[in-house]
C-alpha cells in the first residue's frame, strides 16, 4: 500500500517536471523570437504557443484521471 502512494507520487512529479520543463522550453522560445520578430508577429506566436501549453497541460490532465 505505502510503495502504491510512493510510486504514484514518484510519477506526479515526473509529469510535473516534464510540465516545468515543457513551459521553459516554451519560455525560452519565445523570447528568443521576440528578439527576433517585431512585436506584431511576437504577439500572435505568443498567443499560439500559449495555446499549444494549455493544450499539452489538458492532456496531462486527461491523462492522471485515466491511470486513476
Amino acid at each position: 500500500m505505502i510503495s502504491q502512494k510512493i510510486t504514484l507520487i514518484q510519477k506526479t512529479a515526473r509529469r510535473i517536471h516534464n510540465t516545468l520543463h515543457i513551459l521553459l522550453i516554451l519560455a525560452h522560445i519565445i523570447f528568443s523570437i521576440r528578439l527576433l520578430a517585431g512585436q506584431h508577429n511576437f504577439l500572435l506566436l505568443s498567443q499560439f504557443l500559449l495555446g499549444t501549453l494549455l493544450f499539452l497541460i489538458t492532456i496531462e490532465q486527461i491523462r492522471k484521471k485515466a491511470s486513476f
